[in-house]
């Protein structure tokens, strides 16, 4: 009867473990200014989304400005053949060309504490690469093999408005799924 009560215990404790033990880690890029960008994946609900965190690993706070758009914020993939692609956001992509009424969108100041990281989590499904002249969601590249990471630059201009602003060009390091 204790043999099946341990059992049972592990049993339960195992069930919440493939968040845990099964998560792909973070791909932490080098330190700039500061400042490091990591690169990794996590759940929200059913879905797998992308995660991309900064860390400030210095000693005082540091802001960094991010536009509605996230155009600060880019990814390339690379094939297990070596060959790179650009992605895309298909909600971006979906903005109406040519002349209009253009509402600009102010930059957030999201301020980092030392030590602090500041997490964006994006859909899978809405990350697209055009390869062979065919649309393919990140989802489907990753369980190719892909890798991919994320680069984030912010110049003097766009940090103007940050009391403490970050400026400069992170990149994560080269995220290769497990799954």
């Amino acid at each position: 009867m204790k043999t099946l009560r341990i059992a049972l215990t592990l049993a339960v404790m195992l069930t919440g473990a493939p968040a845990t033990f099964c998560a792909d880690t973070v791909a932490w890029g080098s330190v700039v200014n500061g400042m490091r960008l990591g690169i990794g994946l996590g759940t929200a609900s059913s879905e797998t989304r992308l995660r991309v965190l900064c860390q400030n690993v210095g000693a005082v706070e540091q802001d960094i400005v991010i536009s509605e758009e996230f155009d600060n914020l880019s990814f390339t993939v690379t094939a297990p053949n070596g060959r790179k692609y650009q992605v895309f956001d298909v909600r971006l992509l979906g903005a109406p060309p040519g002349p209009g009424v253009v509402i600009t969108a102010r930059p957030v100041v999201a301020p980092l504490n030392s030590r602090a990281i500041r997490e964006f989590r994006f859909s899978l499904r809405k990350l697209i690469c055009v390869v062979d002249r065919r649309d393919i969601t990140l989802e489907t590249l990753l369980q190719q093999r892909y890798s991919v990471r994320a680069h984030f630059e912010i110049d003097t201009t766009a940090a103007s408005a940050a009391p403490h602003p970050w400026t400069g060009r992170m990149t994560s390091a080269e995220f290769l799924s497990r799954k």
